[in-house]
């Protein structure tokens, strides 16, 4: 069972699904790469089950590729230094659009549910208990936010909450930091910033390594 949901894989064009296989076996090896929603230590741990079945089937060599933000892995794609990739929505677009990318295979969770909802934490002891606390207060508090490349931590946050209520977050919240999910979560978790967004799922992974159960606000209705 994998630990995380695959939004989308894609191929370079170079790589197209069907001939992925051909291509393996012409190149001999083959980069797979990985946004960088956690650490690239705790990707490679969760993911090497994958990358070592993928060789196995294709009789190739698969190297995990790891980048320090989404743009990394979009722009490895672009120059081919990556042939097929695992990426969010936002992220696969973008692919798409600037590296030629395909999407061929999107995969549900255990669960059978095709995403996971965008949602907004705060330390289990924090005075903020309802989104209208968090609009009130704003200009008092420090937010994390996502990857600009990310569908949950940005694009469905920034237009079902932000837009809804007209609200740039750079100029709303005294300060912004921009993160991947699992540093947005830890730094819920020790204080560091009073409200974070982050996905669902990341929400449950946090709450069971810290032994802390987390207040977490739905901010929007649409799936990642």
């Amino acid at each position: 069972m994998l630990r995380r949901t695959l939004v989308a894989l894609i191929v370079t064009s170079a790589a197209g699904a069907l001939c992925l296989p051909a291509f393996a076996q012409e190149s001999k090896t083959l980069s797979m790469g990985f946004i960088s929603t956690e650490t690239s230590s705790n990707l490679k741990s969760a993911w090497q089950p994958v990358v070592d079945d993928l060789g196995k089937q294709l009789g190739v060599t698969v190297k995990p590729f790891f980048a320090s933000d989404y743009a990394g892995i979009i722009e490895a794609m672009r120059f081919n230094k990556v042939q097929v990739a695992w990426f969010g929505n936002k992220s696969a677009i973008e692919a798409v659009d600037r590296a030629n990318g395909e999407v061929f295979a999107s995969v549900i969770d255990k669960d059978g549910n095709p995403g996971y909802w965008s949602l907004l934490i705060v330390n289990k002891d924090s005075k903020l208990k309802t989104l209208d606390d968090v609009l009130k207060q704003g200009k008092t508090l420090s937010y994390g936010a996502g990857d600009p490349n990310s569908t949950s931590g940005t694009a469905v946050p920034g237009h079902y909450l932000w837009g809804a209520h007209n609200i740039d977050p750079k100029a709303f919240f005294k300060t912004v930091r921009v993160s991947n999910h699992e540093t947005n979560l830890l730094s819920v978790l020790n204080n560091q910033v009073d409200v974070a967004v982050t996905p669902k799922t990341w929400s449950a992974t946090a709450s069971i390594r810290a032994r802390t159960p987390m207040t977490r606000y739905g901010c929007c209705g649409s799936r990642r």
